[in-house]
């Protein structure tokens, strides 16, 4: 009896060993969703690689586990990240202002002109005093912000040249106020939908049209859906790479630099691809049967004229004057680096 009582031990001992030997040697899991699930989107790709350099730095030790449009829209995946129950996401800035008034503020229209000086934006210390605040208010921490693209007009009822074409349209919207105004403002009726919604709310009529940058319009399927792409870059799109600050400050110093230096490989990716692929990208619009009306600079001037002011004033009224100005002393400050004084 006493020798089965000291195997049992001997046992128990040897199990308990086993498995505080296996709690040490598992696996760092990050929980990555998005929602970027076709294959063809730049986005997805770079998501992908940001998972293979993970895993491989890490020798195995940490698993990104990646959730492509199965979490809901941008919305739902930045809450998430904001509870813990997810590690980290990809959102638009859109979709953050419910949480983050102030990112509002990078929805001004036709403020940034260029992707090259939406990269030095990015660089500012306006930008990073921006991120340090979120976390603060949010408990989320941005590892890297991207150009997601400037956003371009799509409808199945006109070709939209000038901000009288948007008169009565339908328009779907980001779930952001800022995006609503802007729709407001130049005539259309906002519907706000996350991204997971929009082809079929098109497909069904719901809306008539909707915004988003040229590759993802061709590549997500709704090229598919929509007859007329107007060109007309009314706002940069920007993305968060975020992370739960929790979840980040209990990882060691390894996988911290491991994340962040993924994260660099992402956005560089991402930006890189996307911008070089917006030929390509309006080319299979075309091969669709899309058409893709490209918007001349004067054109352009009657949106800004339309679309500017209203805008700012309202989220002057959300945020305030002085970070609204602080914002736009930042992008001048990205145009002297890009082109000098």
């Amino acid at each position: 009896m006493l020798n089965w009582y000291k195997k049992s031990v001997v046992g128990l001992a040897l199990v308990s060993a086993a498995m505080l030997s296996a709690e040490a040697h598992a696996k760092t899991l990050v929980k990555f969703a998005s929602a970027f699930a076709a294959p063809e989107l730049v986005e997805h790709q770079a998501i992908q690689a940001f998972k293979e350099y993970v895993e491989l730095k890490s020798n195995g030790e940490m698993e990104v586990r990646l959730f492509a449009q199965s979490l809901g829209g941008d919305r739902e995946m930045f809450e998430q990240v904001m509870q813990g129950s997810l590690e980290m996401s990809f959102p638009a800035d859109g979709a953050i202002a419910g949480f983050y008034k102030p990112v509002q503020v990078l929805s001004v229209p036709y403020a940034i002109p260029t992707s090259p000086v939406a990269w030095e934006f990015f660089k500012t210390d306006f930008a990073r005093q921006l991120t340090d605040d979120m976390r603060e208010k949010t408990g989320v921490r941005t590892l890297a912000l991207s150009e997601s693209g400037f956003r371009s007009m799509s409808n199945n009822v006109r070709t939209i040249k000038t901000p009288a074409d948007m008169q009565g349209l339908k328009m779907r919207t980001m779930e952001s106020p800022v995006f609503m105004e802007l729709m407001r403002s130049l005539g259309a009726t906002p519907t706000p939908l996350p991204a997971t919604e929009i082809v079929i709310s098109l497909k069904q009529g719901i809306v008539d049209g909707q915004e988003n940058p040229i590759p993802t319009i061709a590549n997500s399927g709704i090229g598919e859906v929509q007859k007329f792409v107007s060109a007309d870059d009314h706002v940069l799109g920007v993305q968060f790479l975020v992370v739960n600050d929790q979840f980040w400050q209990g990882l060691t110093d390894n996988e911290r630099q491991i994340l962040q230096e993924a994260s660099h490989l992402l956005v560089n990716y991402s930006q890189a691809n996307k911008l070089a692929a917006i030929d390509d990208s309006i080319a299979k619009l075309r091969d669709m049967g899309t058409e893709v009306y490209i918007n001349t600079l004067a054109e352009k001037e009657m949106f800004r004229d339309a679309a500017q002011g209203p805008v700012k004033a309202y989220i002057e009224s959300q945020v305030g004057e002085e970070l609204v100005a602080a914002y736009l002393d930042a992008v001048e400050i990205a145009k002297a680096r890009v082109y000098g004084d």
